[in-house]
């Protein structure tokens, strides 16, 4: 496996730990793609009511639509009105050419890794987040350009997973690295950042439901701690988001 993030020994060991251990561990991934009777009947039922709506190939599979009945616990009406939110903000964002977009101004001040997989095939995203200058951002004029870059990073990995599925393999979601080395409140936490971060993840769960299976933060500062209480998760509204956060500190 090949992880392009810079970090020390011990991190490098730590990541490797984590990465097995979700190995070994029974994965999410596995049963996506497993239904019961009703389950599958529910998702005919769904896709026979959307799919003439639908203006991508991809979205018209099972592999894509399936998702958006587990994230409205298989209610076919608020699964729709999901779906057809996701359909009105690809839109108007003109999601559609977002990996075709030159992002070389923002690459290299916010640095993203799209090459490493695990031994399952699941893409990994590696964030050096450390290095991130969100407050700079904003008082330079380019928040809308960074919600924009954000909004990339998460369609580029969600992407690799459509890539594995064509190759054959049962991916179902990716993985996301964390390293925020060099974490600071100045930079990543200011009152002019926490609006860019919450609609960064509110983006990830409502446009791309369970299509991240874990996101895992390394070289993590007590300032970035994650209690395990209901309202610091208020913005995640899907569970399973709650439940595939993990945080690690190193002394």
């Amino acid at each position: 496996m090949k992880i392009q993030v810079c970090m020390g020994h011990h991190c490098l060991l730590a990541i490797i730990f984590v990465l097995q251990w979700n190995l070994v561990l029974p994965q999410v991934d596995s049963k996506d793609l497993h239904l019961t009777f009703e389950e599958k009947t529910t998702l005919d039922t769904f896709k026979q009511q959307v799919i003439h709506l639908l203006p991508e190939e991809f979205m018209k599979s099972d592999f894509y639509l399936i998702r958006w009945l587990r994230a409205r616990n298989w209610d076919i009406s608020d699964a729709k009105t999901m779906l057809f939110d996701t359909l009105k903000w690809r839109k108007e964002n003109k999601i559609h050419s977002i990996l075709q977009e030159n992002w070389s101004d923002l690459e290299q001040d916010f640095p993203a890794n799209f090459e490493s997989s695990d031994k399952m095939f699941r893409p990994i995203c590696t964030m050096e987040m450390g290095e991130w200058d969100f407050r700079l951002a904003v008082l330079t004029g380019k928040s809308q350009r960074l919600n924009r870059y954000l909004a990339y990073i998460i369609e580029r990995y969600v992407s690799d997973v459509f890539k594995a599925q064509a190759a054959g393999r049962n991916v179902t979601r990716a993985l996301v690295l964390v390293d925020a080395e060099g974490f600071s409140l100045r930079k990543h936490a200011c009152p002019l950042c926490i609006p860019i971060l919450i609609r960064w993840t509110v983006t990830m769960e409502m446009y791309y439901p369970q299509f991240t299976n874990e996101i895992i933060i390394i070289n993590a500062p007590t300032t970035v701690s994650i209690p395990h209480s209901p309202q610091c998760y208020q913005t995640f509204h899907d569970s399973g988001y709650k439940r595939r956060i993990e945080s690690i500190w190193y002394g």
